[in-house]
């Protein structure tokens, strides 16, 4: 499915994936929670929303989570797909970069 099609090339590239659904509650409360829950390093959101004004910089989801987490928040203004897709391809060219000692340790 599409979350399988977005975890896969993360994964192969390295890069600590995992997908939780929740659908109880306020979506702003719930990311909140989780990112303190689970320790996440980095949260990336797309800007690409369905509520709101096109003009305004970040909706709702991404404001509250400004000033509800201590983590680097990366606001990307690309479909979701295409970021990730990018992110992979990054992560995968960083891995074959490493040398065979760094990559050991």
């Amino acid at each position: 499915g599409y979350l399988d099609e977005i975890r896969g090339p993360l994964s192969a590239a390295g890069v600590k994936v995992r997908t939780v659904i929740s659908r109880d509650g306020d979506v702003r409360a719930r990311l909140a929670r989780l990112v303190r829950r689970e320790q996440v390093d980095l949260v990336i959101v797309s800007a690409y929303g369905r509520h709101g004004a096109r003009d305004v910089p970040c909706g709702s989801v991404v404001a509250h989570l400004l000033t509800h987490v201590n983590v680097p928040l990366l606001v990307v203004r690309e479909r979701p797909r295409r970021i990730l897709k990018r992110l992979a391809q990054d992560a995968a060219m960083r891995m074959a970069a490493r040398s065979p000692a760094q990559a050991a340790s």
